[in-house]
């Protein structure tokens, strides 16, 4: 593995990394101080919205990004019904913001939960169909643009969020602010460390570098939370996996495997495969329940 200088790490602020892996032409580093991976060509600001597209939702021709969101949206809804099992052991209604909250189903099944909701999303076009479909409170901004105010929520989602983002720890110390003395911050993020993800190494799956800037493990997220002053109460692997179609399952499959392309499109718009719901768990997720701490001094 070849040394690179001056990659500065965002947990850190190490500037030497080791070169471990290039994966759709951009290079994956691990920090040699503290072990955080991240890509050494990161997205660009200005290009978020073009990234986070219709087509990132929905299809297109970008290489990354779902097939279609919305076909799968039942699915995707008994998943954070499942996943909010979670929030509700512990914390039980008020003010609840999903950061980077997507089409916002989640904020939608928190609503249902009689919870006060609201989101931020950089997405134009998911911020649109939220607003039309969903009738949500949503931002399109990142969170500190969105300039919400101090000690403001009881809970603070970031799931599948703190991966794609360009500052993650500035990101989690926002979070710090804005949330109540008290209050809890959920993370769901990847685990580079998983047995799935090591069996796998360039081949898995939540190496996403269009997207995705940062690669965590149990060890990096753990300090990225206790640097911003949050207290952990529990982190797990469990229940986080996903209901999904079959036929969703075939073109996860074959992005990995050529052998599977042919099957994929043969199969995969069949309604039965389209209509199907089995849940998945390869423990290669994260989830962390963390509470606002006081600062000393």
């Amino acid at each position: 593995m070849k040394t690179i200088l001056q990659a500065k790490c965002n947990l850190c602020d190490s500037a030497q990394a080791q070169l471990v892996y290039i994966k759709d032409g951009i290079g994956i580093a691990k920090c040699k101080e503290c072990g955080l991976f991240f890509n050494l060509q990161m997205k660009s600001p200005q290009d978020l919205d073009k990234i986070y597209s219709r087509d990132y939702f929905l299809g297109g021709d970008l290489g990354y990004g779902y097939d279609n969101y919305l076909a799968e949206k039942e699915n995707y809804l008994r998943s954070f019904r499942k996943k909010f099992r979670l929030v509700e052991k512990y914390a039980q209604g008020g003010k609840l913001l999903s950061v980077g909250c997507g089409f916002g189903l989640c904020l939608d099944v928190a609503r249902a939960k009689k919870w006060q909701t609201w989101g931020v999303e950089i997405s134009k076009f998911a911020c649109d169909w939220m607003k039309e479909n969903l009738q949500l409170d949503v931002h399109n901004s990142t969170l500190k643009e969105a300039r919400f105010p101090g000690n403001h929520f009881d809970a603070v989602l970031m799931w599948g969020y703190i991966q794609e983002s360009l500052d993650p720890l500035g990101e989690i110390k926002e979070v710090y602010r804005i949330l109540k003395p008290g209050g809890m911050l959920f993370i769901q993020t990847q685990n580079i460390d998983s047995l799935y993800a090591r069996l796998a190494k360039d081949k898995w799956t939540q190496f996403k570098p269009q997207t995705t800037s940062y690669y965590f493990s149990k060890k990096t997220a753990r300090l990225m939370l206790e640097k911003a002053h949050f207290q952990i109460l529990e982190e797990t692997s469990a229940g986080m996996g996903q209901f999904c179609s079959l036929g969703f399952l075939l073109s996860r499959f074959a992005h990995i495997f050529p052998a599977f392309k042919k099957m994929s499109a043969t199969l995969g718009g069949n309604r039965l495969f389209r209509r199907s719901s089995v849940y998945i768990n390869l423990f290669d997720l994260l989830h962390f329940c963390a509470k606002k701490e006081e600062k000393n001094g």
